[in-house]
């Protein structure tokens, strides 16, 4: 679930005894919020296997979530002076679970799964990521240089070093240049390329025109090439893992 702007956060470690006003909160922000686990942007990057307490509130709907959990993985981006760190969670005990909004939180930790989960994480933290971006393209020529040219909105499926996959509304001809700009929320940070269409295949699985388009990067500046390797850096998940699914 994605959370909405009302949604507060705390975290802080389940190995802290001192007294409660001295508690530090280690969460920026929730990301992502799921049966699970939860995906934090944190105040610095949190050790693996940490233990910690997470306290989730929900005013507008007078809900409010708390439990045990345990960091699963924990990842830095650093882009000049700036540095952004996310951390996935897994819930081991529901402590609270009050208000209608929280408990598909508290019903999945009840479920018997395997004890690893630190990969299902990266996959949610993956996913959260992409389809929090944004994505625009236009016809790269004449006409987009002066403005003219319509914006095509598509959204971000899959992003690797060569290209990307999107999912359009229209239909984009192989061999189609296109200039895009992927706009992401966390971090806050932007990649700008030219690509080429390599592909571009109806969804014949939904009633309304949708095409799964595949570009490829043919034109990228140092500093957007800089950009997308540190996005590419948080979707990855740890070699020892092996790759990701799609």
């Amino acid at each position: 679930m994605k959370p909405g702007r009302d949604t507060t956060v705390f975290c802080y470690s389940a190995e802290f005894t001192g007294p409660a006003s001295n508690r530090n909160n280690l969460a920026i922000r929730a990301v992502d919020l799921g049966g699970k686990g939860a995906c934090l942007l944190t105040v610095g990057r949190l050790r693996e296997k940490l233990p910690v307490i997470v306290e989730i509130t929900l005013p507008e709907d007078q809900a409010r979530f708390r439990a045990r959990a345990v960091v699963v993985w924990s990842q830095t981006l650093i882009h000049k002076s700036q540095e952004a760190n996310v951390a996935g969670l897994e819930f081991t005990e529901i402590l609270e679970a009050s208000g209608e909004k929280v408990q598909f939180m508290a019903e999945g930790c009840r479920r018997p799964r395997q004890a690893a989960t630190g990969q299902d994480l990266r996959r949610e933290h993956r996913k959260t990521l992409l389809q929090q971006s944004e994505l625009v393209c236009r016809q790269k020529g004449f006409w987009s240089a002066l403005g003219f040219s319509s914006v095509i909105k598509a959204r971000l499926e899959d992003l690797q070093p060569e290209g990307f996959r999107m999912d359009c509304g229209v239909r984009l001809a192989p061999g189609r240049r296109l200039e895009t700009r992927l706009d992401f929320h966390t971090p806050r940070t932007f990649v700008a390329a030219e690509v080429l269409v390599i592909s571009c295949q109806r969804d014949t699985l939904v009633l309304e025109p949708h095409y799964k388009v595949e570009v490829s990067f043919t034109n990228i500046l140092p500093e957007n090439r800089q950009r997308l390797e540190e996005i590419l850096c948080l979707l990855r998940p740890h070699s020892s893992e092996g790759p990701s699914a799609p």
